[in-house]
């Protein structure tokens, strides 16, 4: 009884584990002025299977999008940001984009996005996070 018991709570924890999640979380700093742009760039990272997460920071001209790669998406992650890059701007061709799978990027996009801030202090931001990113780490 007692060996029956062990083995089904063993087997249900490993079951657990295995349950597979395709949705991606994506945060974006003003979300009802930008629906729009939200959708189109949910519309292109949404289903990735190499994306774990999306933090996008919008102007009127400009936007900043953080993905974050899976564990194992990681060696080729240059070649994703390259080819998102391409769609995201084929999307969004009004906008500035500069796509980035660099934790520093998306520490301060997910940091921004929590923040209420003016459209002016945002591109100030923007325009922040565009030197940090090409910066030589």
């Amino acid at each position: 009884m007692k060996k029956s018991l062990l083995i089904f709570i063993t087997l249900l924890t490993l079951l657990a584990g295995c349950g597979k999640s395709n949705s991606t979380a994506i945060s974006v700093n003003d979300d009802h002025k930008y629906q729009e742009e939200r959708q189109s760039v949910e519309k292109v990272l949404g289903h990735d299977k190499h994306v774990q997460k999306v933090s996008v920071l919008f102007t009127k001209k400009e936007a900043i999008v953080g993905v974050e790669v899976k564990p194992f998406s990681k060696w080729n992650k240059k070649k994703y940001e390259k080819k998102w890059k391409k769609e995201i701007k084929r999307a969004l061709p009004d906008r500035d984009v500069l796509v980035s799978t660099d934790q520093k990027i998306i520490m301060e996009t997910d940091r921004l996005n929590e923040k209420k801030m003016s459209e002016k202090k945002v591109k100030e931001k923007i325009k922040n996070l565009k030197e940090l990113a090409e910066e030589q780490t």
